[in-house]
């Protein structure tokens, strides 16, 4: 400061920034004699200050994790995805602005709209996917965001979801999980021959049909009343073939 100017009993105030390059104890001193002015008045003690720069700690971001529930469910069914979001117990500050979006795989849809106030932030969503935007997550907690799928085609739908992310923590994980959907069975029938005598006998065959590529399907069944006028022959024959040994039909 030179050719300053202060009337009786004034003050003035000047405002500097500094930027320490390392923490530390930084003692400022303005020693005696060196504030002066033209009536040769000056200060006999020195002023001084210390600034204390602590060493700074990273905000670590955010973690997410995802689940189907139930994880396997019949074509056309629906399932509850349920993303985790978790701000780490090592922070010291609560995460903002968390973000993420999740894009189903082909054939996996969503099954009504979610909730729009989740995680502290907005949840959006189209047919095929599932966003959040602006959430917040206080120290060492956690929160949900929640949709609803379904699956008209059977198959193993494999769903990764883009990066978390939030703007004090930076970028965190992705978050996978499966969903299984089972095609049902498929039944056809036919009588060999279509066509015969009074009192004669035909050969009612049902074919079953598991359409699923990987999965075995278990406790299948089904009833077939007959038509009034036909039924099953006093000494049936009934043979079961890939239906399991222990599978029997009932008369």
């Amino acid at each position: 400061l030179t050719d300053g100017v202060l009337d009786s009993l004034a003050t003035c105030t000047i405002l500097v920034e500094v930027a320490p390059d390392a923490p530390g104890n930084y003692e400022n001193c303005i020693p005696s004699s060196t504030l002066t002015s033209d009536e040769l008045a000056t200060n006999q003690v020195e002023t001084c200050d210390t600034l204390v720069v602590e060493q700074s700690v990273p905000v670590l971001p955010p973690s997410i994790s995802k689940a189907f529930s139930p994880s396997s469910i019949p074509a056309g069914d629906t399932s509850v995805l349920t993303f985790t979001i978790t701000n780490n117990s090592g922070n010291s500050e609560d995460l903002e602005g968390v973000s993420f979006t999740d894009n189903f795989p082909s054939g996996l849809v969503r099954y009504g709209v979610p909730n729009t106030n989740q995680c502290g932030g907005t949840v959006s969503s189209t047919s095929t996917s599932v966003t959040l935007t602006g959430g917040q997550i206080d120290i060492g907690n956690s929160c949900d965001v929640v949709i609803v799928v379904t699956a008209a085609t059977g198959g193993t739908y494999n769903n990764v979801s883009e990066n978390v992310t939030s703007t004090n923590g930076g970028t965190g994980n992705t978050a996978s999980d499966d969903l299984l959907v089972i095609t049902p069975p498929s039944i056809g029938k036919e009588f060999t021959p279509d066509s015969f005598t009074a009192g004669s006998t035909a050969t009612l065959t049902f074919t079953i049909t598991n359409p699923n590529v990987t999965d075995t399907l278990t406790g299948v069944s089904f009833v077939d009343n007959l038509p009034l006028g036909v039924e099953v022959a006093s000494t049936p024959t009934a043979t079961t073939l890939n239906c399991d040994a222990s599978s029997t039909p009932v008369f």
